[in-house]
Parts: C-alpha cells; sequence; structure tokens
C-alpha cells in the first residue's frame, strides 16, 4: 500500500502503535495552484471496541505527506452501518502551498490483528482555487455600481 501511494517504506506502521497488517487505500492524481484548498468529508468506522489501543487500527490521508485521521484509542459513538462504532462525518481542509501535482491519498488500516474490520467513508472532495485579488476587484466593483444605480432609483422615486 505504501508503494501504491507513493510512501516510505514503514510509514503507515509509524502512525498506529503496531504493525501495519492489512488494510485499503485509494489515491487521485491533480493539478493545483498554490493557495487552492482540497477539503473533504470523512468517517472512521470500526468493529473494535474503542477505545483500543492494542488493535489501534486507523484511517489516514496523504497529500504532502501523512497524516492520521482517526484511530481506534478514543472512544466512538454507535454506528447505523454495519460497523459498530464510528467517528460520524468530520471536515478535513488542506491549503496547497505551491503549485505543481499532487497525489491525494486515503486509506485505513488494520493493526495488532486481521480479525476485526475497520473502513473509512470519503466524500464532498473538492480542490477550490481562492479567487485571484483581479477577480474580487471586479466583483466588487460590479456590486458598487449596481448600488450605486439602486440608489439613483429610491432618490428618483422619492423626488
Amino acid at each position: 500500500m505504501e508503494k501504491f501511494l507513493g510512501l516510505t517504506r514503514g510509514s503507515l506502521s509509524t502512525l498506529g502503535n503496531g504493525v501495519a497488517n492489512s488494510g485499503a487505500a485509494i489515491k487521485q492524481t491533480f493539478t493545483a495552484s498554490a493557495g487552492d484548498v482540497v477539503s473533504f468529508d470523512w468517517n472512521f468506522l470500526t468493529n473494535e471496541g474503542t477505545p483500543n489501543a492494542r488493535n489501534n487500527d486507523f484511517a489516514f490521508f496523504s497529500l504532502t505527506g501523512l497524516t492520521e485521521l482517526a484511530d481506534t484509542t478514543v472512544s466512538f459513538v454507535d454506528s447505523l452501518s454495519e460497523f459498530r462504532e464510528e467517528t460520524g462525518y468530520q471536515t478535513t481542509s488542506y491549503t496547497i502551498a505551491t503549485a505543481g501535482n499532487y497525489t491525494l491519498g486515503f486509506g485505513v488500516i488494520n493493526s495488532g490483528d486481521r480479525k476485526v474490520q475497520s473502513g473509512l467513508l470519503v466524500d464532498n472532495v473538492s480542490s477550490e482555487p481562492v479567487p485571484e485579488p483581479a477577480s474580487m476587484l471586479g466583483i466588487l466593483a460590479f456590486g458598487a455600481l449596481g448600488g450605486k444605480k439602486l440608489l439613483k432609483r429610491r432618490q428618483e422615486k422619492q423626488a
């Protein structure tokens, strides 16, 4: 999985407190500009009893590095899915520092055992450009012009 995501060998085992036994991952390569904001919603689900530091399953994302989203060392809420517990949906955002090609990866790792599974749901993945200052000036100028016309109409009606 580390090779698939372009990560350093052994890096996934550094996130949990055990060996990354098995898991699953997806990835997508995209082009971004400096200042673009990548955001996504996620929900980590597990059948491990939480909190559970011994069999520390975890979910992560990779973009310019490796970031843990959640693990089984904290208490979760009951899940209405086929999994026993979940974190509930949360939103994560990341601002791109420099323009270039990036690979966004998501994964879930089973650590400590191979019997009890965990999963990761990912939704609403987007990369939004930050409006350029020239665009913002155009929008402000258009708004000011519209406001001036509206004010002129009101003055004409009152006269």
